[in-house]
């Protein structure tokens, strides 16, 4: 009733905030030399007689606590980056992600350190988050066993 209300509404807004400072993150990243430069590299990997694009799938490892500290943040704002210019998913918000089969969605992520509200967020964005630790073992999520990037920044 009433608490569960309230507790739902500092949820949502907590989710809101954690967007508003990820995207701030993604902004800044976007607009620097940095991802510049690591566009040029990522550009010069597709090579035109393939069919196939360079990478088909991204699994994030070792993000980090992004919902309190501004290192990984900014590694998961590098994170959805890389998969905007990789798999073309501008807005970060594909709908195909099922949030835990890693089969499903070609960008997974883990980390034992999400929490609810960083898991939640992640969903929100077409990642899905894996629910075990397999430590970095992992099958192709990518269709037809394609290349993967494996991001882990630390």
């Amino acid at each position: 009733s009433e608490p569960l209300r309230r507790d739902a509404a500092g949820r949502v807004a907590g989710l809101m905030s954690l967007g508003v400072r990820v995207d701030a993150a993604v902004d800044e990243l976007r607009a620097s030399a940095l991802a510049r430069r690591l566009r040029a590299v990522l550009r010069g990997l597709a090579h035109p007689a393939c069919e196939r694009p360079p990478v088909e799938a991204i699994i994030c490892l070792g993000l980090g606590s992004f919902g309190t500290a501004t290192a990984p943040r900014y590694q998961v704002a590098l994170a959805l980056l890389l998969r905007e210019e990789l798999l073309g998913e501008a807005d970060g918000r594909a709908e195909h992600c099922t949030g835990g089969d890693e089969a499903e969605t070609p960008f997974c992520a883990f980390d034992p350190c999400f929490d609810e509200l960083e898991i939640a967020f992640l969903r929100s964005r077409g990642c899905a988050v894996l629910t075990r630790n397999s430590e970095g073992r992992h099958s192709s999520p990518a269709p037809g066993g394609g290349s993967v990037l494996f991001f882990m920044p630390h």
